[in-house]
C-alpha cells in the first residue's frame, strides 16, 4: 500500500485485514526509507473474519489482494468475493494475486523450515511437523515476515504450521469459476508455472498442471 502511495501516487487506499501488522508500518517506513510519518492517504482497519464491508464506505475504483485468499476458509470465499463486488463501483478493476498454490512444489508455506519439492502432498502432517519442530538455525530472510518477533522461534514454528493446515487448497480454475460466479467478469490472467520434474508418486495422482502452476494473477472487472 505504502509503495503504491510513494511510487504511483495513489491519493487513497484503505487497507483491510484481520491482523494489525499494518500497525508496523510506522516503525519499518522509518527504518527502511527513513520517513517520518505515514503518508495520509493510507488508512487501516481490522475487521472479523468473514466481516461484511459492503455499504460501509463509498465506492471504491480498485480492489487489490496480495497472497491472501489461499487462507481464507473455502466457505466464505464466494460470499467474501459477493462482498467486495459491492465495494467496486462500476466499471472498477479487481487484482488478485495467490503464489504458491497449494498443489504447486512449495505449495505448503513451510519452505522456510521444509525445503523439498512436493513434501507437503507426499509426507503425513505428523512428519511434516516433526522436521518443523527439530529446525534449529537461522530462516532465510526472504521466508520471514514482520511477524516473526512477535511469537518467537517456537511460536512461529506453531502459527507457520497452523497457517499451512488451515489453508484451503484452492487451485487456479476454482479461482476464477468463484470469482464469475460472484459476478466479477475477467479481463486478464496470467498463470505461471514451474519447470520441475514431478516426484513418480504424485504423477497420475494430482493433474499435472495444479503441481506445476505455482501463481495465478487475475484482473477482474465489474
Amino acid at each position: 500500500d505504502l509503495a503504491l502511495v510513494l511510487r504511483h501516487g495513489a491519493t487513497a487506499i484503505h487497507g483491510v485485514d484481520i491482523r494489525r501488522e499494518y500497525a508496523k508500518l510506522p516503525r519499518i517506513a522509518s527504518e527502511q526509507l527513513g520517513m517520518s510519518r505515514i503518508p495520509a492517504a493510507l488508512t487501516f482497519e481490522t475487521i472479523e473474519p468473514g466481516a461484511s464491508l459492503a455499504g460501509k464506505r463509498p465506492l471504491v475504483d480498485g480492489i487489490m489482494s496480495w497472497s491472501t485468499f489461499e487462507h481464507v476458509q473455502r466457505d466464505q470465499l464466494l460470499p467474501i468475493f459477493r462482498d467486495l463486488n459491492s465495494c467496486l463501483r462500476a466499471g472498477g478493476y479487481f487484482f488478485i494475486q495467490i503464489e504458491p498454490l497449494f498443489y504447486s512444489p512449495f505449495g505448503s508455506h513451510l519452505r522456510r523450515y521444509d525445503d523439498v519439492p512436493w513434501h507437503h502432498l507426499l509426507a503425513s502432517e505428523e512428519a511434516l511437523w516433526n522436521i518443523i519442530e527439530a529446525h534449529d538455525g537461522p530462516i532465510d530472510a526472504a521466508e520471514t515476515d514482520f511477524g516473526f518477533a512477535d511469537f518467537g522461534v517456537d511460536g512461529y514454528k506453531k502459527f507457520v504450521f497452523n497457517e499451512y493446515r488451515a489453508l484451503n487448497r484452492l487451485t487456479a480454475d476454482e479461482l476464477v469459476e468463484i470469482t464469475k460466479n460472484a459476478g466479477f467478469k475477467l479481463v486478464r490472467q496470467e498463470r505461471r508455472s514451474l519447470d520441475m520434474p514431478i516426484p513418480q508418486a504424485l504423477r497420475g495422482k494430482y493433474p499435472e498442471e495444479w503441481l506445476l502452476n505455482n501463481e495465478i494473477l487475475l484482473l477482474l472487472s465489474k
